[in-house]
């Protein structure tokens, strides 16, 4: 069997159907055929041959079998990102063409942080959607490591992230918005109704700890140089904004975040920044795209004009 990139595309345009591919993502998924068969919809053994079928097409067998059900082979697991990448794309189709039937005449895929959505975002979308009430806008919200993967795969068209330390191919990063870390607390914390706080006053209060392994938790170290770190940690790891601004409040901690990612709460009092002699400086937010997907895309090109307008790099 000729084993070509060109055959064996060949075989599944013309052999493999969706459900298979379906099929395969869900046994990967649950581990085992059955679950996987009922999940889809199709019996056990219909189940059984239609993943057998598709290891034929490939040419080598995507599971391997054992007493509790099946796991993805090496060959499984490099495959399975594209699959499960392509399905996306499937889902997506369907997103976009329920749009149209709703109104909808473009879309447009954004990727975006929390920092990004926490500040300049919200204010060029309602811009964009006021100027292009006929492009419906879907944002994705993950980590930048998903996120820039995302835009690898050609399913998100922008980013609105940091600049991550390689950029995917024919991608472009451009600074838009600067951004420092802050230290904030609750607005009844004995720190908020500080002048100008020292280090070493503020390491006698409970502090909420960066996510494990970020780059805020080094900066955060960092931040302790020359000074008498902190001694009670409240150490809950989560990079979920709504729940580190409730511990926050709740456990009367001290937190250790980029500025933008709670500017929407400074900004309502819930949250109060405690000033100090130090300087706090990070990476800025910036879009990161293709330019070639940027010069098809006029609905692309009329939020980035937006945004550069709203920024202040």
């Amino acid at each position: 069997m000729d084993q070509s990139s060109s055959a064996i595309w060949r075989r599944l345009q013309s052999r493999s159907r969706l459900r298979q591919w379906q099929l395969v993502d869900a046994v990967a998924s649950i581990g085992n055929i059955q679950g996987a068969a009922d999940l889809v919809g199709i019996s056990q053994p219909a189940a059984t041959h239609s993943v057998a079928e598709i290891e034929k097409l490939l040419g080598f067998p995507l599971f391997e079998r054992h007493a509790k059900g099946a796991r993805p082979t090496p060959a499984g697991e490099a495959v399975l990102p594209k699959i499960r990448a392509a399905l996306a794309a499937f889902a997506e189709c369907a997103d976009i063409a329920s749009d149209i039937w709703a109104g909808s005449q473009s879309e447009l895929r954004l990727g975006a942080i929390d920092a990004a959505i926490g500040s300049f975002l919200p204010d060029a979308i309602a811009r964009f959607t006021s100027r292009l009430p006929a492009t419906a806008v879907h944002v994705s919200h993950a980590s930048p490591e998903r996120l820039v993967q995302q835009l690898a795969d050609g399913t998100i068209d922008l980013l609105f992230i940091r600049r991550p330390t390689q950029l995917p191919a024919h991608a472009v990063f451009e600074a838009l918005a600067s951004d420092r870390y802050a230290v904030v607390c609750a607005a009844g914390h004995p720190a908020a109704t500080l002048q100008l706080a020292s280090r070493d006053l503020l390491s006698t209060f409970l502090w909420l700890m960066p996510p494990k392994g970020s780059i805020a938790e080094a900066d955060f170290l960092a931040f302790w140089s020359g000074s008498t770190r902190p001694r009670d940690y409240c150490w809950v790891a989560s990079r979920a904004i709504t729940l580190a601004v409730a511990l926050i409040a709740k456990r009367q901690a001290l937190a250790f975040v980029p500025r933008n990612l709670v500017l929407p709460y400074l900004t309502q009092g819930s949250l109060t920044e405690v000033r100090g002699d130090w300087t706090l400086p990070m990476a800025p937010i910036g879009a990161l795209y293709r330019p070639d997907t940027a010069a098809r895309s006029s609905q692309m090109q009329v939020l980035l004009e937006i945004v550069r307008g709203i920024a202040d790099v």
